[in-house]
């Protein structure tokens, strides 16, 4: 991230709008669009939470980029590899988060768009995965002219 120019990028006003819509959308109170590297993630867009960076080791990004598609938790407390995360045990206290990821023009998974909630979902649908997609990849368009502005 810091050889593409984008860790210490200015907050950009087009992915914050992005971030607001998909906290509209999928009424949730938290949405961020992150980038990570090896060892921090860093939210260059969020709302209704508070963190800016933190060590990847505890952030559910990490397991986003790890695949092509959505990563879904339903209820963090009843997943075994989330119930001790300091996100879940303290604020913001997540208990459902959606993240899809965003990949590069190269194929790098670079970060995610996110949304999250205090409260655990019963569902989250075809429908919800493919808007979850649309906006993360138009996040992904917004940062690839970041790139190429830089």
């Amino acid at each position: 991230m810091r050889s593409l120019g984008i860790w210490d990028a200015e907050p950009h006003a087009r992915l914050d709008r992005l971030v607001e819509l998909a906290r509209f959308v999928f009424e949730t109170p938290m949405a961020a669009i992150s980038v990570i590297d090896e060892d921090q993630l860093l939210f260059m867009a969020r709302a209704g939470v508070d963190i800016v960076t933190m060590q990847r080791a505890d952030t559910f990004c990490a397991y986003a980029i790890q695949q092509a598609t959505p990563f879904i938790v339903l209820d963090t407390a009843a997943d075994r590899r989330f119930v001790t995360n300091p996100l879940v045990l303290e604020p913001p206290h997540i208990r459902f988060y959606a993240g899809a990821p965003i990949i590069t023009r190269e194929g790098a998974a670079i970060g995610t768009l996110c949304i999250f909630a205090d409260r655990p979902r019963s569902h989250f649908g075809a429908e919800d995965l493919r808007v979850l997609l649309q906006i993360a990849r138009m996040a992904t368009d917004q940062i690839d002219s970041l790139v190429r502005n830089s």
